[in-house]
């Protein structure tokens, strides 16, 4: 900031949190100023008397009263022409990733950069000729860049002229390019008012639509180029787990996902709003995750909880369980070999889910810490001379023993029994006496009792203590002051004596209970750090886990421990080996434990008199290889391999995927391949060509060998190579309030939980309407949305491909992020900086899309500042101008015929809402709803019942079916608004019907409202409904909108006419043509495959009518 930029300066009178006020400040509305030896950008909105009330942009948080505040005599502006799409901004057009790299993840206050590269070169080609007339608007040259041509305007304050200067060449967007005869200097750059609206030649009428490719807006409630819509988000209903769900940690551990965001709760910015809270994390806790095919090790950066009134439990056959909300995703193996994230609400019966088959920790063995586990404990053997010694060093610094003993808060009578050697030390006292001396010995000899043995305690948690552990917690219980394991294997009691005396130099007796054989070791060190490593001491049975230090242990440590309570608790019968547990607990831990090794475990529950029975199993190719990895020279791995070896030529439970024939057929025909050779490898063609029969994993990967298919190698021979395909058993709709929770976990955006290893897709927005609209540029404003939200919108733009081009959708699009926990007073200024955007790109002759998300989170920041300056509030406490504010921004929508181009351009606008509780009644969503004239209504009852859109089709409306319908009888066909009136008057019928069931029952309604029912169901599935990650269906051409509803019509038609010949309805609705037009939508070439149906329905209402 120079000096020469300022025009006057005050002084701060008073702050109060984003508003500040200044005295002795010339300054008029809406006057840019810099507020504090900082220079915080802020606004200046009210005027009273000699104090002026300016909204600050940035945390005023450390600013003082007396503070310089300086006026720069303009407008909040920003920077226009070429270089912004593709651009990344925050609300005062900062760019977010200049500054990341200036100062990282956090943007210091007063810091600024330009919003236009100063410093790129663009080649300018005049349009005009010196001696030209130009007036604002009119354009004077182009530049290429990376989306096609850019044209450069006169700014609309320009006063105009005749052109004096025209200069051709390579500039940057600072260099002048023309000069006009009244002095003025044109460059690519424009600095524009935010909160102007920008002219237009002429406005036109919305006659164009603005094409989705979602069937239910297209052709129930389109939006035109130029329009407004508003969409209500979420209320409550994000995409969270419950909060008994364990997480699985980098470390190798798991913990509770509620007790990981206690943890964390208040460690980094935190944001709450009604029913929700979160906190943002500059160093979050680190987790398991899939990235490309492989599970790697992620940090978490936010941690959420909310509320939900309904939940979904999916189970799957192998026993994994997990309970989330609605939308939650999870992914998803398609018959296609296609990875797809659905949500937990639109999963099927018999879905593929795909598990991890290990998790990779990078993990060394756990040290034990003596004085943390047995502080208590006596210091035996060297460790005591090296105490003693130590005392002596610390008499030397501080004069006396007891000035020693004073500093380290030990009773001096105690350390003269130390230093003379009548008293062993406590571990807690000599480890504070070395680290004080600077010695580094460690204390690994210990005793409790004066007549108790010496106990040695192992440096760490190795090999052969995760087996007694095993054993232990297998077979073992803790005593008061001993240990003790029951077994009646001669072998096994010697293994627990053996290690007994290699580990901790204790010998052990042998005692008889209830004719079973036992092993004692009596010693109270012993019990006590077993207990301290998390053995039960009541109730082992039923409050058992596998000890954290083991489940950080490296995987040779893990799999000991499981090698341990195999042969003290588990037992193998017939096919397969069994570990079981009366401990739910124990349960989720040996399955991960299991699952670090390479092993896929199925887990049951069956419930027995007493209490209920936990069991992990595994058989087939895990059997082999929980062989291979854990043998050992005991009867039950003997079983085991004489199993396997008699068995080596059967069946031994090889895992299988769907596979769906057309891929199976266009593998093979794009291949070299013939049937002789898929024959020869073991993967015979005629198996899977009608879907009779699943594919098995090493036979998919023949497949893939012989017919050279890149995709299915990279399906087989990466994806199921690091994780299992489990089916989906049941899933089940719970309507109860719950509090839920979630983890953002970036790039990746899915994490490993569950009571059984499983992937859990954490929050990602869906840009649906930006990706398919057939927009040319994308404004998207995340106004005052959750960090981690706005975290995933940055990371999946950039990565989404631009159906149009083939591209980047980045590259066509200008991102503005404003998080909630940012100041609320930069939320209004993202809102008008977008609309500026947008306008700008409109007169360049192009057609916007700008998506603001959430207005109402805009109108919260209204209120607040509002009420800062005790302006006299309105309903709910928003301010009285809310209405007007809100229309004025949506005003700014429109389709024009800008000042300077000939070819018309439009700004649509849609704003998303966001009403708490989903009050549709509260001033935000009644003010929009006032304005716009699009409401796309969000139905949950449709999304419990997967219903996709879930777009209510009796709550949403379009103000543009009018003065669109001649453009979609041109341009697509004739018949199509009369066949949008049929089928809002079927879709109208077939409710009311559904109503009448309600209460009489179905099989009441006469034959022909049976049908209509049956139609109306055709509707909804068939033609309403739309898979967003289906690589066909996702997104519908208007020719194919209308096709598909014609194709409906046509066999309600028929169906009708067969109905008043004496058709059946069952005979009607049985018809295999009703189930074909459902895979219209699907089909590759629809118009083929509308051919095939119709041919089809011809045929069999022929022969329904000769019946």
């Amino acid at each position: 900031m120079t000096q020469e930029t300022i025009e006057s300066e005050g002084e701060i009178y008073k702050i109060t949190g984003p508003v500040v006020v200044a005295e002795d400040l010339d300054c008029q509305m809406n006057d840019v100023v810099y507020v504090g030896g900082e220079e915080l950008l802020g606004e200046v909105i009210q005027i009273e008397g000699g104090q002026a009330y300016i909204q600050v942009y940035e945390e005023t948080t450390g600013v003082s009263p007396g503070e310089p505040v300086k006026n720069t005599g303009e407008p909040l502006s920003v920077e226009l022409g070429p270089g912004l799409l593709g651009s990344i901004y925050d609300g005062l057009q900062r760019p977010l990733p200049e500054l990341e790299e200036q100062m990282g993840s956090f943007i210091q206050r007063g810091e600024d950069a330009p919003g236009i590269n100063p410093e790129e070169e663009y080649s300018f080609e005049p349009a005009v000729e010196e001696g030209d007339h130009v007036e604002p608007g009119d354009v004077i040259g182009t530049v290429q860049v990376s989306y096609g041509e850019h044209k450069v305007l006169l700014p609309p304050h320009s006063d105009g002229g005749e052109v004096e200067e025209v200069r051709e060449g390579n500039y940057t967007v600072t260099d002048h390019v023309a000069e006009l005869d009244t002095g003025e200097k044109v460059s690519m750059r424009q600095e524009v008012p935010i909160r102007d609206q920008r002219p237009a030649e002429e406005q036109l009428p919305p006659e164009v639509p603005l094409i989705t490719g979602q069937r239910v807006f297209d052709g129930l409630f389109p939006l035109a180029k130029g329009g407004t819509a508003a969409v209500p988000g979420g209320f409550g209903t994000g995409k969270c787990v419950v909060g008994d769900t364990p997480v699985a940690l980098a470390d190798g551990s798991k913990r509770a996902i509620e007790d990981i965001y206690h943890d964390y709760e208040g460690r980094g910015d935190q944001t709450q709003r009604e029913n929700e809270r979160w906190t943002d994390l500059d160093n979050g806790p680190r987790v398991l995750s899939r990235k490309k095919g492989e599970i790697v090790e992620k940090q978490v950066s936010t941690v959420y909880k909310g509320k939900t009134d309904s939940t979904v439990s999916v189970g799957t056959r192998s026993g994994r369980e997990v309970e989330l909300t609605p939308v939650h995703r999870l992914f998803v193996l398609t018959p296609e070999m296609e990875i797809e994230e659905r949500e937990a609400q639109n999963l099927q019966k018999g879905d593929t889910l795909l598990v991890p088959r290990n998790l990779p920790v990078d993990s060394s063995n756990v040290e034990i810490e003596v004085a943390e586990a047995l502080p208590e404990k006596r210091v035996v053997g060297n460790g005591f001379e090296a105490v003693r010694e130590a005392i002596t060093v610390l008499e030397e610094n501080h004069g006396t023993r007891k000035a020693a003993a004073e500093h380290l808060g030990i009773d001096d009578h105690r350390m003269d029994a130390y230093a003379t050697g009548r008293n062993r030390p406590r571990v807690a006292d000599a480890t504070a006496i070395l680290e004080e001396a600077g010695k580094t010995h460690k204390l690994r000899c210990v005793k409790g009792e004066k007549q108790s043995k010496p106990t040695r305690i192992p440096e760490e948690v190795d090999e052969d203590f995760a087996e007694l552990l095993g054993l232990l917690l297998g077979d073992g219980t803790v005593k008061p002051r001993s240990v003790q394991f029951y077994n009646n294997n001669e072998r096994l009691l010697d293994r627990v004596e053996h290690l007994a005396e290699k580990l901790f130099g204790l010998k052990s007796a042998r005692t008889t209970a209830n004719t079973v054989e036992s092993v004692r070791v009596d010693s109270k060190v012993l019990r006590d750090l077993l207990v301290y490593l998390g053995f039960p001491e009541t109730e082992k049975s039923l409050n058992c886990s596998v000890p954290e230090t083991v489940m950080k242990g490296s995987e040779d440590v893990v799999a000991a421990f499981v090698r341990g309570y195999f042969l003290a608790d588990g037992h193998f019968s017939e096919y397969e080996a069994e570990l079981s547990t009366s401990s739910r607990r124990m349960q989720e831990d040996l399955a991960y434990a299991l699952t670090r090794i390479g092993i896929t475990p199925r887990v049951s529950e069956k419930q027995t008199d007493k209490n209920p029975h936990f069991r992990v199993r595994f058989s087939g190719d895990q059997l082999i290889e929980f062989h291979r990895k854990l043998e050992a020279d005991y009867d039950k791995f003997e079983q085991i391999e004489e199993y396997l070896d008699r068995v080596e030529d059967h069946f031994r439970g090889t895992e299988s995927v769907d596979i769906a024939p057309e891929t199976v057929r266009s593998a093979f025909e794009s291949s070299e391949a013939t049937r002789a050779d898929l024959k020869s490898a073991g993967a015979k063609l005629s198996n899977y060509e009608t879907q009779e029969e699943r594919i098995s994993v090493p036979a998919l990967q023949n497949f893939a060998d012989v017919t050279k298919n890149k995709h299915l190698a990279e399906m087989a021979g990466n994806h199921l190579e690091h994780f299992h395909p489990d089916r989906v058993a049941s899933i089940e709709t719970h309507q109860e309030t719950k509090e839920v929770y979630d983890l953002t976990v970036p790039d990746t955006h899915n994490f490993v939980g569950g009571n059984a290893p499983m992937l859990l897709h954490n929050t990602v927005t869906q840009q649906s309407l930006a990706k398919f609209s057939d927009a040319d540029v994308i404004v998207y404003i995340g106004c005052g949305e959750r960090g981690n939200e706005m975290t995933e919108v940055l990371e999946e733009f950039p990565e989404l491909e631009d159906p149009q081009t083939g591209e980047k959708l980045i590259d066509r699009t200008v991102l503005i992020a404003n998080t909630s926990n940012m100041p609320v007073a930069a939320r209004e200024a993202s809102i008008y900086t977008g609309v500026t955007i947008a306008e700008y790109f409109r007169d360049q002759g192009l057609d916007v899309a700008l998506m603001a998300d959430s207005t109402s989170r805009w109108a919260e920041a209204m209120r607040e500042v509002s009420a800062r300056l005790e302006e006299m509030p309105g309903e709910r406490g928003y301010p009285a101008y809310l209405a007007s504010r809100l229309a004025e921004f949506y005003e700014r929508g429109g389709r024009v015929r800008p000042l300077g181009p000939e070819e018309p351009g439009s700004v649509s606008i849609i704003g998303a809402v966001s009403p708490p509780g989903g009050d549709f009644s509260e001033p935000v969503t009644q003010n929009t709803l006032r304005v716009v004239k699009n409401f796309f209504a969000l139905d949950k009852d449709l999304a419990e019942k997967r219903h996709f859109p879930s777009i209510n089709w009796n709550d949403s409306y379009s103000g543009y079916s009018e003065t669109l319908s001649d453009y979609w009888q041109e341009e697509v066909d004739e018949d199509w608004n009369q066949n949008v009136q049929r089928l809002r008057d079927l879709l109208q019928e077939s409710d009311d019907l559904e109503e009448t069931v309600q209460l009489v029952g179905k099989d009441a309604l006469p034959d022909r409202d049976r049908l209509t029912l049956e139609i109306g169901d055709m509707l909804k599935e068939f033609y309403l409904q739309q898979n967003a990650f289906h690589p066909v269906d996702q997104y519908s051409s208007p020719q194919k909108t209308f096709d598909m509803l014609e194709v409906i019509l046509e066999y309600a038609d028929h169906a009708y006419e067969a109905l008043d010949e004496g058709a059946l309805v069952e005979d009607i609705v049985s018809l295999n043509s009703r189930a074909e037009i459902g895979r219209i939508k699907t089909a590759e070439d629809h118009r083929e495959k509308l051919e095939e149906v119709r041919e089809q329905m011809q045929d069999e209402f022929g022969e329904v009518a000769e019946q």
